[in-house]
């Protein structure tokens, strides 16, 4: 059987100080993930843009930067994680909107 090294368990109990409900907390960090998958994404797009708008006479070397652009955004930390890292050192600022915004 392999080992699984990456794998880190969370204790979100002691962050629960301020907020009681485990669905709340998985809400957050969802919310905050999505937001660095977003910049993410339009980074990615500016970068490959720039391929598209370049002469097809250097098709050889612009595969070899694409490729290093997308190793090295596979290298990065993946938008989760960071999401749980900013709630566990409570650099989430989170806010709840009110039911009358809801229900509009």
């Amino acid at each position: 059987m392999k080992k699984i090294k990456n794998v880190i368990t969370r204790d979100f109990k002691k962050n629960l100080s301020s907020i009681n409900n485990m669905y709340e907390i998985t809400m957050i960090i969802a919310i905050r993930s999505k937001q660095f998958l977003i910049k993410i994404k339009k980074e990615i797009s500016s970068k490959i843009n720039e391929f598209i708008n370049n002469d097809n006479n250097e098709e050889i070397y612009e595969n070899k930067e694409q490729i290093e652009i997308s190793k090295c955004y596979e290298k990065m930390q993946k938008p989760t994680i960071k999401a749980i890292e900013e709630f566990l050192n409570n650099n989430i600022i989170y806010k709840y909107s009110s039911l009358k915004e809801n229900n509009k």
